[in-house]
């Protein structure tokens, strides 16, 4: 029961990491792209993101991509108008 109990604190942990790991990838591209014409946070990358955060690890730097994938579905539909 012990050993269950560590694996589900573990899982947990994880998650809240993942979680602030997002959170603070979301709020970096937005500060990324404040002041930016369309074509311009079009360009922002993923390296520039993740260095902006400080870095991430290999494990969860799909964090960065969500946030990326984020902010070009909503500049698609700008430029799509």
């Amino acid at each position: 029961m012990k050993f269950l109990g560590f694996r589900l604190l573990a899982c947990w942990l994880g998650l809240a990491l993942l979680a602030t790991l997002e959170m603070a990838c979301a709020s970096a591209i937005a500060e990324l792209a404040s002041g930016k014409t369309v074509k311009e946070a079009l360009a922002l990358d993923r390296a520039s993101l993740i260095a902006s955060v400080g870095g991430l690890p290999e494990a969860s730097s799909h964090a960065a991509q969500l946030a990326m994938d984020g902010l070009f579905s909503v500049l698609k539909q700008i430029k799509s108008r």
